[in-house]
């Protein structure tokens, strides 16, 4: 019975109706567990995770791929199949990089135990995510192996797809014959009806023709793609207009590659509401990350303020919006969503088959229209923050001084404004400053743990540090920075520029700009997660002089009852170990008393907590994925998130936050508060936190 359910779940998923499938699946788990089919419910169990995840439901597919997983690997059983299959749901998460080492480990089981049919599309999984997370020697070796592979196996289709996969690796690494090689693979990709693979190619390799000044190779792969500017694909308007750009840039058309820039954006804005396929995600990720580093560095040539705020601004807003990790409370919108799915791969196991896919084509287009259409009326839909104009700005700032820091072609530049001017410098080059701040950190953990000379090798590179960026902080240093993500880990309170301003810390000035929204004083809540010495005693010692502080410890803290305070709070005090995500800040979560919390989790709160500090990490990493964790939490209504950038000492940290919310209570605002703390409780430890902010108060004065 539990087999015959399995069997017709899948076929049920095959078809689309995934409520009818999960329903089997479901079973099939409850049916094979008391008969104790042992593997029969791992079966199920691995083929309801595949479900869910298809359906977007990303968490909850992930706990259970561990679930059989662990049961497949006590058995002593292959994990191939289940590995591959969590690799592609990773992949659908924009979890490129763990996508590809977990189908390089399938890969490298399918080889070594002789099954050769299964290998090549391990392979190809492998390249497509490796290219996606910037591993282009990697992926360009497993596709160009999956090819050959596909080719000895007879699958033409299929070994076109992974040279296009090698392709599109090679123009990424800046491979010159790779232009030479695509003219005759877009013909093949086209003659097999690979409408997305010749585009990438097309793309990839005229991108790569412009930049190096090949007018007429990177005409011949560019104009066909840029006269589909009005497909009724939005995947396909992207590219085209991402070939208009690079057409533009060509002809030295500066306003004009920049409109293309705006219509690339626009169109890729349309395909990732109706996004189906598995790496669709990430690969729009990439996309939009090409055309706004394209624009940032047009906008820096024309050296205007207002210009290099817009773009820079659509550039952050790119970099930081991450896939969703659940479908939407719209239940019509959801379905759309799932019938999506189910064709869009339908549709390329058809092409790649050599089956017609002409009516699932159609299918796809209508359905992709119906999603778009549905999700501008969407409830709890998010607003996108719009980039501010300087006057916005100014207003926001009063006589503070803001820094927005730009990476374009290896060189950092800033954006410097104030209530009398604005201007665009050129800092330094960025792999300066990355370099020595790799250095910083390690010597603050050194210093952390008590290791001769580590405060004093801190000291050194916190100057050089404060040295390289000097054009951007001289004379008058900052109080309101916005890092490029390699420099979100900077601890700023140890540069001397910076050591005696307030200073707030924002992902995007979109952010930092949105008017505050009014609400209620809510309560104040302060948790002690597991394993850490002196949590406990932190919290009580915060809630001493604080009547009104409700404090979660021990076995009480679990994520059910933490959620349940969160809700609505005013200040969320958490001092539990945290592990921080930069590829999808949704799956970041701190470790509470019955496991992790995640911001998914949190995102499911009716109103976030307006401020949140966290005053542990053992991660090593927090400083790497500041913000994108900031920007998950603002983005579901958080104003304040204090959190260290590197390991800090449990003790210290105690005597830190003690006197940080002391200031708090007193009326002084965050940044102001923890400055103030700072100085008052110096040392490596101290000086690891960072204030970032959105949706601030316009300035009155200054403090420091």
């Amino acid at each position: 019975m539990a087999l015959i359910r399995i069997n017709r779940g899948l076929v049920e998923a095959y078809r689309g109706n995934f409520a009818a499938a999960e329903a089997d699946l479901r079973h099939a788990v409850s049916v094979a567990t008391s008969l104790g089919e042992r593997f029969a419910a791992l079966d199920a169990t691995h083929n309801l995770a595949w479900l869910l995840g298809r359906r977007g439901r990303l968490p909850e597919a992930l706990a259970l791929f561990d679930e059989a997983e662990a049961g497949v690997a006590a058995q002593g059983a292959p994990l191939a199949v289940y590995q591959l299959d969590r690799a592609e749901v990773l992949l659908s998460a924009g979890l490129a990089a763990e996508a590809q080492a977990l189908a390089r480990l399938a890969a490298t089981e399918l080889a070594e135990t002789g099954h050769q049919a299964e290998l090549p599309e391990a392979l190809l999984l492998q390249a497509r995510a490796a290219l996606l997370a910037h591993a282009t020697s990697s992926s360009r070796a497993a596709a160009d192996e999956a090819a050959r592979l596909f080719e000895a196996q007879d699958r033409p289709t299929w070994a076109a797809v992974a040279r296009a996969v090698e392709l599109q690796a090679r123009a990424r690494a800046g491979d010159v014959h790779a232009v030479e090689s695509a003219a005759d693979l877009v013909v093949e990709l086209a003659d097999r009806r690979l409408d997305d693979a010749e585009h990438d190619v097309r793309l990839a390799a005229g991108t790569l023709a412009a930049r190096r000044g090949d007018a007429e190779g990177a005409r011949s792969l560019l104009v066909p793609l840029a006269r589909r500017r009005s497909s009724r694909s939005a995947s396909t308007r992207t590219r085209a207009w991402q070939a208009e750009l690079a057409l533009r840039r060509l002809d030295l058309d500066r306003r004009g590659a920049l409109r293309a820039a705006t219509a690339a954006l626009g169109a890729l804005a349309e395909e990732r509401v109706g996004l189906g396929a598995t790496d669709l995600h990430a690969s729009a990720a990439i996309h939009g990350a090409d055309i706004t580093e394209e624009a940032v560095e047009l906008a820096l040539e024309d050296g205007r303020p207002q210009l290099v705020l817009r773009w820079s601004e659509r550039a952050r807003a790119t970099t930081l919006q991450h896939p969703p990790v659940r479908p939407p409370d719209d239940d019509a919108l959801a379905t759309d969503l799932e019938r999506l799915r189910s064709v869009t791969s339908r549709r390329q196991q058809a092409v790649l088959e050599g089956e017609p896919s002409a009516a699932l084509h159609h299918q796809q287009l209508s359905l992709e229209d119906a999603v778009r259409r549905r999700s501008r009326h969407a409830r709890g839909a998010r607003e996108v923050a719009t980039a501010p104009s300087l006057a916005d700005v100014r207003r926001q700032l009063g006589p503070r001084r803001l820094v927005v820091l730009l990476s374009s072609r290896g060189r950092l530049h800033a954006l410097l404004v104030d209530r009398r001017r604005s201007q665009v410098v050129d800092v330094c080059a960025e792999n300066d400053v990355l370099t020595e701040l790799r250095h910083l950190r390690l010597a603050l953990r050194r210093a952390v743990l008590g290791h001769p000379g580590g405060t004093e090798s801190a000291h050194a590179s916190s100057l050089r540090i404060d040295s390289l960026l000097a054009p951007a902080l001289e004379p008058q240093g900052a109080n309101v920075m916005v890092p490029t993500p390699g420099l979100a880990g900077v601890p700023w309170r140890l540069l001397p520029s910076l050591a005696h301003h307030d200073i707030e810390v924002t992902p995007s000035l979109a952010l930092w700009c949105r008017p505050a929204a009014a609400r209620p004083a809510g309560r104040r809540v302060a948790v002690a997660g597991p394993d850490l010495v002196e949590a406990d005693a932190e919290v009580r010692d915060i809630a001493r002089d604080d009547a009104d502080m409700t404090i979660l410890r021990g076995a009480a803290a679990t994520a059910r009852t933490v959620l349940d305070l969160l809700d609505g709070a005013d200040l969320a005090h958490l001092a539990c170990h945290g592990q921080f995500r930069a590829d999808n800040p949704m799956f970041s979560s701190l470790r509470l008393a019955d496991g992790p919390l995640t911001v998914y989790d949190i995102e499911r709160l009716t109103v976030a907590p307006a401020h949140v500090v966290l005053s542990a990490c053992d991660s090593a990493r927090l400083g790497d994925e500041l913000l994108g964790l900031a920007a998950a939490f603002f983005s579901l209504g958080t104003r304040t998130l204090i959190a260290s950038v590197v390991p800090v000492d449990d003790t210290a940290t105690r005597r830190l936050m003690v006197q940080l919310h002391t200031r708090w209570r007193a009326g002084m605002d965050p940044a102001a508060a923890l400055r103030s703390a700072q100085q008052d409780q110096p040392g490596p430890s101290s000086a690891a936190f960072v204030c970032l902010t959105a949706g601030s108060e316009p300035a009155q004065t200054v403090s420091g």
